[in-house]
C-alpha cells in the first residue's frame, strides 16, 4: 500500500518507485528461465511450501485486520498517469549475483561510456561511499558503480545522484549523508559537473533502483531491484532491465528532475 496507494485516493504520496512491464517474448523468456532455475527446493535449502500452521511464516490470527493504507500528503501528484509505449527496442537483463559486476556489459558499462555531453542520473534507495568493513573508506574499498559515476564526470559528463533521506540512519557509518558528503567533495576538489543530494519527494521515502543515461543518440533507463551495496552485487538475487527507449527515457528524466529539484 505503501508503493501503490489506493485508486481513489486523489492527490497521494507513498514510496518513490518505478515499474517496467514488456510483453517482448525475449525478456520473459529470460526472466522465466531465470526463476525457474531459482524455485529449486531440492537444491536451494531455503525454499519451503507454505504451510499455514508455521508460527513465523503462516496464516495470520483468526482476528487480524488490514490496517488502513497509509496516507502522506503532498502537494502535487504530477505523474500519475501510466506512459504506455508500443515500439520495437532493444533489452539488456542484468542478474546478480551472475553478472552484475561485469565490466563490459550493464549498468557498469553503460556508465563506463559516458563523458563529454553525456549524462546519468540515479536514484537510488541507497548507494553506499565504500565496500568491506562499515570501518572501511572509499580509498580502501571503493564502491564500484559509484567510482564508475565519478569518473563518467571526469570524462565530461554530467552526473546526478538522489538518495533517500526516509529511511537513512543517521548512526551508520555509510549512510546516504556520508556518500552525498563525499561526492560533493570529489566534484569540488576537481571542478567536476557532479553533485548528489537526499531526498523524499513522495512521503513515503525513496525505494527506486534507477539509472538513466543520455549517451549520445541513446536514451537508457535501467529499472530493478539493484541497490548501491556490496550485498546487494555480490549475495542478493536481484533483476535489472535496461531499455532504449527515448519516449521512457523521458517521462523518467521527468520524474526525476521533479524529485531532484525537491532534495537538499
Amino acid at each position: 500500500l505503501d508503493a501503490m496507494p489506493m485508486p481513489d485516493a486523489g492527490i497521494s504520496g507513498g514510496r518513490r518507485g518505478f515499474y517496467l512491464f514488456s510483453d517482448a517474448s525475449g525478456v520473459s523468456t529470460a526472466l522465466s528461465a531465470l526463476f525457474q532455475h531459482d524455485w529449486q527446493p531440492d537444491v536451494f535449502a531455503d525454499l519451503r511450501p507454505y504451510e499455514a500452521s508455521h508460527a513465523k511464516y503462516g496464516a495470520p490470527p483468526v482476528d487480524f485486520v488490514m490496517p488502513e493504507a497509509p496516507t502522506y500528503p503532498v502537494a502535487e501528484a504530477p505523474f500519475a498517469q501510466a506512459v504506455a509505449i508500443y515500439a520495437q527496442t532493444q533489452y539488456t537483463i542484468v542478474s546478480v549475483p551472475e553478472n552484475g559486476m561485469r565490466p563490459d556489459a550493464g549498468i557498469l558499462k553503460l556508465i563506463e561510456r559516458a563523458g563529454t555531453g553525456d549524462s546519468v542520473e540515479v536514484m537510488q534507495l541507497y548507494e553506499n561511499a565504500f565496500w568491506g568493513e562499515s570501518s572501511s573508506n572509499a580509498i580502501a574499498d571503493p564502491n564500484p558503480r559509484l567510482e564508475a559515476m565519478i569518473d563518467a564526470a571526469r570524462r565530461g559528463a554530467r552526473v546526478r545522484l538522489l538518495l533517500d533521506s526516509l529511511f537513512d540512519d543517521a548512526e551508520s557509518l555509510r549512510n546516504n549523508q556520508v556518500t552525498v558528503d563525499y561526492v560533493r567533495a570529489v566534484a569540488g576538489s576537481e571542478g567536476l559537473d557532479l553533485d548528489a543530494r537526499l531526498g523524499n519527494p513522495t512521503g513515503g521515502g525513496i525505494h527506486a533502483k534507477l539509472v538513466l543515461a543520455s549517451i549520445g543518440g541513446e536514451r537508457w533507463s535501467a529499472v530493478g531491484s539493484l541497490n548501491g551495496s556490496e550485498s546487494s552485487h555480490k549475495i542478493n538475487r536481484e533483476v535489472v532491465l535496461l531499455v532504449d527507449r527515448p519516449e521512457i527515457y523521458a517521462r523518467l528524466a521527468d520524474v526525476f528532475e521533479h524529485d531532484w529539484a525537491l532534495g537538499q
